[in-house]
């Protein structure tokens, strides 16, 4: 009889232990990766009258990337504006105008990284800068149209 008391306390706590053991641990101790943070993050400065650019080293291994973004230096208030598999992004969300911090944090299996460094960046005013499109304006001919 005594050996049953003792199986059911133990069962009892190892109940208790299974149910609220996680809420005890914060999740961040289980999301954290030891992949390494991008290196090398650069974000246009006018470079796009309709977005700004962001590059960055591949970390290998990384199957995808985050890119943070905020309007102060501050990684705390950061949100995500966009995940993708290449070592680069276009923020087609930014306003005209505005300079933004960018992060951007690699993810692997184990889950994510940690934060890269800043890079500011802002979206152009006005007319596109850098090299300009070849024209593709159609113009009457006697023979029709032509580009």
């Amino acid at each position: 009889m005594r050996n049953l008391k003792v199986f059911v306390i133990g069962l009892f706590l190892a109940c208790l232990g299974f149910f609220f053991a996680p809420r005890l641990i914060s999740p961040a101790a289980f999301s954290q990766s030891s992949i390494g943070a991008p290196s090398g993050v650069s974000a246009s400065d006018g470079d796009y009258a309709t977005k700004i650019g962001v590059t960055w080293n591949a970390v290998q291994g990384a199957t995808t990337y985050q890119i943070f973004r905020h309007t102060t230096n501050d990684p705390a208030g950061a949100a995500v504006v966009g995940t993708t598999a290449a070592p680069f992004f276009f923020d087609v969300t930014a306003v005209v105008g505005q300079q933004y911090f960018y992060w951007v944090k690699s993810i692997d299996a184990g889950g994510a990284g940690t934060l890269s460094q800043s890079d500011t960046g802002i979206r152009a005013n006005g007319i596109q800068q850098g090299p300009v499109p070849r024209s593709t304006t159609l113009t009457t001919t006697s023979k029709g149209w032509a580009s």
